[in-house]
């Protein structure tokens, strides 16, 4: 996984010039800010978003529990599977990652597990 500190070392920059660059804060030249970018596009970097959510304090990460127990289909359901499809695309079209949770049992361990997640994960929608 490329890092800041890689792309910096390629570039000759520092790594807090490097995060500017790539989060377009900062007052950076034009030339610098798109040599940072291509080395970056170039050797493969993806921003961290777990680093990203602690300077932040945001996660853009959605967490969305659905009850299966009455349809029993998930991802299979006509309806159900079209409009979280749709949702996705547009939150994803918005820079947020989303996470879905089947919850089957809100009684037994499965639902201490989904409440532990939900609890550490720092989402900042639930629904």
């Amino acid at each position: 996984m490329t890092t800041i500190y890689d792309i910096a070392k390629a570039t000759g920059y520092s790594a807090p010039t490097v995060s500017r660059a790539l989060t377009g804060t900062g007052h950076l030249t034009e030339a610098t800010r798109n040599k940072i970018i291509n080395a970056a596009s170039e050797m493969g970097y993806e921003p961290n978003s777990m680093a990203r959510g602690l300077t932040t304090k945001r996660t853009n990460l959605i967490g969305i529990i659905y009850d299966d127990v009455q349809m029993a289909r998930g991802f299979a359901h006509p309806l159900f599977s079209g409009v979280l499809n749709t949702f996705r695309e547009l939150v994803e079209n918005q820079g947020y990652d989303i996470i879905f949770i089947r919850a089957i049992d809100t009684k037994g361990a499965g639902f201490g597990v989904m409440n532990r997640m939900i609890k550490s994960a720092g989402y900042d929608i639930v629904k």
